[in-house]
């Protein structure tokens, strides 16, 4: 993989950590059940979905394809927050021979249409933010 398309992999990677809905919003008992189904990059940078087989797909702006394995870390169903880590496994056809891994946190808005992330870096800080929407 080119350097240029690990670093929007990455990009997309760090702004779909953590953020799908399956439904138009409503009650959901926890953040992880919210987790499940497709969203759109709010800045128009591509579409991910999250299966509740712990699999997770994207699409770039350009065509380009990839596929991830995630894991909830810890989740707060009276802030809507949970913690994600996403492990990218293959990318246009083709395995992901280096190991890219993101920790994401965020939070859901009330209705669960929105959610607004942040990449966390190996010393516990933001690396970057990004917002999805359903």
């Amino acid at each position: 993989m080119k350097n240029g398309n690990i670093f929007s992999t990455i990009l997309l990677l760090l702004a779909a950590g953590c953020a799908a809905v399956s439904g138009g919003g409503g009650a959901y008992s926890t953040p992880a059940r919210a987790l499940l189904g497709e969203w759109r990059m709010a800045d128009g940078s591509g579409e991910v979905a999250f299966a509740a087989d712990g699999s997770y797909r994207f699409t770039n702006p350009d065509g380009s394809r990839g596929s991830a394995e995630y894991r909830v870390l810890e989740e707060n169903p009276e802030k809507r927050s949970i913690v994600t880590l996403i492990r990218l496994k293959e990318f246009d056809g083709e395995p992901v021979e280096e190991e890219v891994g993101l920790k994401i946190e965020g939070r859901f808005s009330p209705n669960f249409l929105q959610f607004v992330g942040a990449v966390i870096d190996d010393e516990g800080l933001s690396a970057g933010t990004f917002r999805m929407e359903r």
